[in-house]
């Protein structure tokens, strides 16, 4: 009568309450795609809070401007496909694997670094490839 409606549960582990916190940060897909990449950058990875897994990437020490603004714009790009591989399995029906996802960040950075830094030769189609080319830069 009164359409009210108690807390989600989660689309994809039907385990836990469907809050921010568990969307882009405690849940398992989402630990491991933060885990690939702070590990692959040399951040300490942590199952914690959404920005402190922010603040851990944009705070981290780096030399070069191209490290800078990947580092920026990494934590931006993981909460946007987790965003995204969500409400595709919500609303579409489609459910995309980490590895996808990891691979879907990393093309997107990979575009953006284009954009971003023209005079950067062509980036290799592999991550730790991408991180070998940008560490002289």
């Amino acid at each position: 009568k009164f359409q009210v409606h108690g807390p989600s549960k989660c689309q994809c582990c039907s385990a836990q309450l469907e809050t921010v916190q568990h969307i882009f940060s405690t849940y398992q897909f989402a630990n491991s795609t933060w885990e690939f990449f702070e590990k692959s950058l040399g951040i300490s990875s942590s199952f914690g809070a959404i920005l402190s897994r922010c603040y851990k990437c944009w705070l981290f020490p780096v030399k070069g401007r191209v490290q800078r603004w990947l580092l920026r714009t990494l934590p931006l790009l993981i909460l946007w496909f987790l965003w995204r591989t969500r409400n595709m399995s919500r609303f579409e029906g489609h459910s995309i694997s980490a590895k996808q996802v990891r691979y879907l960040i990393f093309n997107e950075l990979r575009l953006l670094i284009h954009v971003q830094f023209p005079d950067i030769a062509i980036l290799p189609f592999h991550w730790a490839g991408v991180l070998d080319s940008l560490t002289s830069v």
